[in-house]
């Protein structure tokens, strides 16, 4: 879908937000992603091969999670018309499971970025478990500050990545810098639709990005603005929140229901069994992600926020980007 065909209802004129953290941004992400990997690794994507930490696409006659999982790869690979041998950074590629997949069913060549150490050593032992270690590659870096040259790659991916950005900008011009000319960028994230809104939705948007590690949620007209500021063109955008509600449902019964019922009976039995207090931070991280869980299915189902793709490309012929305010 162009973006003059996308809804233009949305009030979204824009407005600087920044969520609390304890620490910069960045050591909020790594916080957060060294404590709560070896859960998403247990109890979201378990035994399936995507090793997605994201929402996943619900299409029809989808059944599990594992192949929401999957689908979302395959969209967002379909978006940005990734081919044999196309060079794709995976910008934010969580334990590497979309690497892993562009490699095995595209053929694509790609390479994944985490600031979490964690999360890099998982997605090499994975590559190797799979016997990809010799097509895929993984840095432990910053996506908005990588030590690659100018257009190495032909595309830029970010699945629910781009949000955990100190600077959205940032991570645009960083991309345009990467991507080869006629690159492209794709990112599929959560986005606000307007900037009007009540006491309680305001409430449930920080809730959202301290318990998932977000400096702020961009809306929606803001980002296509960065992209086009940034030299970027041919923007496409195709909202798929209805297309993740299954899997915000299923974390918001969890949320309300089942973590509250075993928080406290599971920590005493690990402390029992381990003979020491558990770790803190750890159950911090866990607590304030659960409270993300309950406020991000009606964050979405109401409208405020949006689950959309955005693609854009990188011009062949040179382009002037417009200066950012």
């Amino acid at each position: 879908m162009g973006w003059d065909n996308f809804p233009q209802s949305y009030d979204v004129a824009g407005r600087d937000r920044h969520c609390s953290f304890s620490m910069n941004p960045q050591q909020a992400v790594i916080r957060y992603y060294e404590n709560i990997t070896a859960t998403y690794r247990k109890y979201w994507y378990g035994k399936s091969t995507s090793y997605g930490f994201h929402c996943g696409f619900w299409e029809r006659n989808t059944k599990t999670l594992d192949q929401a999982l999957k689908n979302a790869d395959r969209f967002l690979a379909t978006c940005a018309d990734i081919g044999p041998g196309d060079r794709v950074l995976d910008a934010g590629c969580g334990v590497g499971g979309s690497v892993l997949w562009l490699a095995s069913a595209i053929a694509a060549s790609p390479t994944g970025v985490s600031i979490s150490p964690t999360q890099i050593e998982e997605a090499k032992r994975l590559a190797e478990h799979h016997h990809l270690g010799d097509r895929v590659q993984f840095l432990c870096t910053d996506y908005c500050q990588t030590p690659f040259a100018d257009e190495s790659f032909d595309v830029v991916w970010a699945l629910e990545s781009m949000c955990h950005a100190p600077s959205k900008a940032a991570f645009v011009e960083e991309a345009y810098r990467l991507l080869a000319p006629g690159g492209r960028l794709v990112v599929n994230d959560v986005f606000l639709s307007r900037t009007t809104r009540s006491k309680r939705e305001w409430r449930q948007v920080h809730d959202f990005e301290t318990g998932m590690a977000v400096p702020d949620v961009l809306e929606l007209n803001s980002f296509h603005d960065l992209l086009t500021g940034a030299g970027f063109e041919q923007v496409r955008v195709w909202d798929k929140s209805k297309s993740v509600l299954p899997s915000l449902r299923r974390m918001y019964w969890v949320s309300h229901v089942l973590y509250p019922l075993l928080r406290y009976p599971v920590r005493w039995w690990k402390d029992w069994r381990s003979g020491k207090p558990s770790d803190a931070e750890r159950l911090a991280v866990h607590d304030e992600h659960i409270q993300a869980g309950r406020v991000l299915y009606p964050l979405i189902s109401s409208g405020l926020g949006r689950h959309v793709v955005f693609c854009a490309i990188k011009p062949r012929s040179p382009q002037t980007p417009i200066p950012s305010s």
